[in-house]
């Protein structure tokens, strides 16, 4: 089952590359199917351009000699698979999907086999599996009936030129985006939309399984990995499993002495990844200044939503959890459960870190939903099967194979809309989709062509928006870095919006602290006017590159 969900994710999100956006027929196709997934490659491409073998510099950090500080392990891998293996983002991103997603949907199929204590194969294990991979809320009945009772209610004539499907697209959009549904991945089917989350729920699914088998070194061995590759997932873990030991040492005497061993070597992890997040980082004035980024109101407001928002993902799981818990089974299953334990605590603790923001004490809250991906939901849901599975028994062992699997199927579908939902209703991705990466024009690749030619340096842009355009895109496939680029990641960003504005007022002479401007020629008509003392380096229908070096240019 795990292969065959990897393969229905993995050829839905690469869709694109089949079907380009209209204009990009002869475009180039990038993999890249959100925003963050080129910021992954530039870091990658860091590790080499710079002096490490291992640790990277920011590549949006503009400073004369950018300190190396980073280190990832997932980036360490994509940067020697890139430039060993020679295999672009392009076809690393779908490969890493089959063989990461592969990998954490058999994970989970382990998870729930432990939670539920099924053999691998049970029939009401598949079901389990397959729910809590592809589940999700009521987004998408609430806006089918949204958009059904918004057409019905049309004018007449306005109806006329309106169908259901185009007020259905409008409204799955301004749901997705406004209680950020689409961006926060709230379930494991939306994973498979970043190969980096892959590898992070990859590392917590083992850590969760190590940990309640009991092994554990095993489990020490990824938190440790966690700390090493994602500083949110590692704080989440750590939020979890802290206090998820603490119940455990005051419920399981007999066990005390090998859970406190177990719980030091976690410490120790814990402070050796603190000493390096906390205070090696911020000892450099570029890293307190992306960090603050993450703490600015518009970062903090496409990462929180409203508490009732919740409830269109996690409401139908979240009645299933309580039904359970409150039950005579779950009550008795929470006493001498460590397993039940474990899950409640991680639903309380994700619970409060995706809506710490709106705790009063918290004044500098960072990124709230950054802490959802799906981690809330799996516990839920797992708790939730608890209670169906007592019904199963109970109920649907009694009646034909074929009834039951009407009922259970019947419950996925109802369940898997919403994932359904989310991917036709993305951007990127679904039928509708109006941003054009992952495609770029032939004229804009010519573009990072040449400018690769050029000694490495500083690449001013002049677009429409550089902090997702080619602005954004040219430190990924060249060596130089921009102006402006990704929005959380350019250290001192307001300074450098502000300084854009001002380089756009006084474009007449070409400055001093760049090394070429790239000009989009239908954003800027009157582009001719601009930097009349540089060199034009390379022209085509849509840019034009400029550069102060008089002995590159090769065309006049």
């Amino acid at each position: 089952m795990a292969l065959i969900l990897t393969l229905l994710y993995t050829v839905v999100l690469e869709l694109p590359r089949w079907n380009p956006p209209p204009g990009m027929e002869d475009g180039y196709f990038t993999g890249a199917l959100s925003y963050d997934t080129p910021t992954y490659y530039a870091n990658a491409r860091e590790i080499f351009d710079g002096d490490g073998w291992f640790l990277y510099a920011n590549p949006y950090d503009l400073s004369e000699d950018p300190h190396a500080i980073y280190f990832h392990t997932f980036t360490l891998i994509k940067g020697y698979t890139w430039r060993v293996l020679g295999i672009g983002i392009e076809n690393q991103e779908w490969i890493w999907r089959c063989l990461l997603g592969f990998v954490f949907l058999l994970l989970l199929d382990g998870v729930c086999g432990i939670v539920l204590n099924l053999p691998k194969g049970s029939q009401f294990r598949v079901f389990a599996h397959v729910l809590v991979c592809t589940g999700g809320g009521v987004v998408a009945l609430w806006t089918v009936a949204q958009a059904w009772w918004t057409w019905a209610t049309l004018p007449v004539e306005q109806a006329a030129t309106t169908s259901f499907m185009d007020i259905w697209m409008i409204l799955s959009t301004q749901l997705e985006d406004g209680a950020q549904f689409g961006k926060w991945l709230m379930s494991p089917a939306r994973v498979f939309l970043f190969t980096n989350e892959l590898f992070y729920h990859c590392l917590f699914a083992s850590f969760v399984i190590a940990h309640l088998t009991t092994r554990h070194l095993l489990a020490s061995a990824m938190f440790a990995l966690s700390w090493m590759s994602h500083p949110f997932t590692a704080a989440e873990l750590t939020a979890i499993v802290f206090p998820a030991l603490a119940v455990e040492i005051y419920c399981r005497p007999e066990d005390r002495r090998t859970l406190l061993k177990y719980l030091s070597g976690l410490i120790a992890i814990t402070v050796l990844g603190l000493a390096y997040y906390q205070l090696y980082l911020p000892s450099f004035e570029t890293h307190r200044e992306v960090v603050s980024n993450f703490s600015l109101p518009v970062s903090v407001a496409i990462s929180t939503t409203a508490v009732y928002n919740l409830w269109f993902i996690y409401g139908l799981v979240l009645i299933g959890a309580v039904a359970w818990l409150v039950s005579g089974p779950g009550r008795q299953s929470l006493k001498a459960n460590s397993i039940v334990r474990f899950l409640l605590i991680q639903s309380a603790v994700v619970a409060v870190l995706i809506q710490h923001d709106k705790i009063p004490f918290v004044s500098v809250p960072l990124q709230p939903l950054h802490f959802g991906r799906g981690y809330l939901w799996l516990s839920l849901a797992l708790l939730s099967l608890l209670g169906i599975q007592a019904l199963y028994d109970k109920y649907l062992t009694e009646i034909s194979v074929y009834k039951t699997w009407g009922v259970l199927v019947g419950i996925i579908l109802i369940l898997a809309l919403d994932t359904m939902h989310f991917y036709a209703a993305h951007p990127r991705i679904g039928p509708r989709r109006f941003e054009g990466v992952p495609w770029i024009s032939r004229d804009t690749w010519a573009v990072f062509e040449k400018l690769s030619d050029l000694e490495p340096g500083i690449v001013f842009t002049i677009e429409e928006s550089p902090m997702s355009g080619v602005g954004y895109l040219i430190p990924t496939w060249t060596h130089h870095r921009t102006y402006l680029a990704h929005g959380c990641n350019t250290p001192f960003l307001m300074d450098r919006l502000v300084g854009y504005g001002q380089q756009l007022e006084q474009a007449s002479t070409f400055p001093d602290q760049f090394d070429a401007v790239v000009m989009n020629k239908l954003f800027v008509p009157h582009w001719e006017s601009l930097y009349t003392g540089s060199l034009r380096y390379y022209e085509n229908d849509e840019w034009i590159v400029l550069t102060k070096y008089a002995d590159v240019i090769d065309s006049p």
